[in-house]
């Protein structure tokens, strides 16, 4: 008896048992024919993990837009999601700035007095991501089966040369507005804007993180900078059902101490 003339509910059942890693290792396995198509497509999209470079090809793909009465197969499926960004840096050059610098002056030529300069691409970079982030926050918030979410966002290589922070805040409180995660890990240190634009200790995310609390199960974080609020549930008598809290304050770093403790 052929596999997928099995009725549609024991199908839902076989490829839930072969999981997303079997589709992920390669890719060509999602398309062995229409009907496999159809189950396995929401099967690979129940984990997945995400590059700045993957993000981009999802967006650009059209991969998470949907309507309201057909959300797209993401938001459907989604239980697990991996977000790892590594900072801006361009394989080409040693430094983004040296990148800008030969981008800004082709042969020797110079910018004509009515040119329009050209935009640091360290900022379009930037404004990219957040922009592409935020499409995705707002498919996390609607994807009911999401339990896991995990951030980690490093430095740029250069230090000297990039951004080093280049998360914006409302970014990140998008993420932190889902329903029922049960694993939140955040590892922003040395990645983290406040609103303003400006690493510092006014809005911060704990307060945002600590209204999550009631639902998880498992607390990772690591940041430069972490106040109690980040433990403060929104409803001071609700129990929390908290099993692991790992809290790690590290300034991340090739010159740096790094300090660490868990709770």
């Amino acid at each position: 008896m052929s596999l997928l003339r099995l009725p549609p509910e024991t199908l839902v059942q076989i490829f839930d048992e072969i999981g997303s890693s079997f589709f992920r290792e390669d890719l060509d396995r999602l398309t062995v024919c229409k009907q496999w198509f159809e189950f396995a497509l929401p099967t690979f999209y129940k984990c997945i993990t995400l590059s700045r470079e993957t993000l981009r090809s999802l967006i650009a793909s059209g991969g998470i837009i949907g309507t309201p009465s057909h959300p797209p197969p993401l938001s459907d499926s989604l239980e697990t999601l991996d977000i790892e960004l590594r900072g801006y840096y361009q394989l080409c050059t040693s430094s983004p700035r040296e990148y800008l610098r030969l981008s800004n002056s082709s042969d020797g030529a110079t910018t004509a007095p009515n040119e329009v300069p050209r935009q640091d691409p360290l900022e379009t970079w930037q404004r990219d991501l957040n922009s592409d982030l935020s499409q995705l926050a707002v498919v996390a918030q609607q994807s009911p089966r999401l339990r896991t979410l995990r951030i980690r966002a490093w430095s740029s290589r250069s230090l000297l040369d990039s951004p080093e922070y280049y998360l914006q805040l409302p970014t990140i409180q998008t993420f932190l507005s889902v329903d029922n995660l049960s694993v939140l890990a955040l590892d922003l240190s040395g990645s983290f804007l406040d609103s303003s634009g400006q690493q510092g200790d006014g809005r911060h995310i704990c307060p945002a993180i600590g209204a999550v609390l009631c639902t998880l199960r498992t607390l990772h974080l690591r940041m430069r900078n972490i106040c109690p609020d980040v433990l403060k549930p929104r409803d001071p008598i609700s129990s929390l059902r908290l099993g692991v809290v790992v809290v790690n304050l590290s300034d991340d770093g090739p010159t740096r101490d790094n300090v660490g403790c868990s709770l």
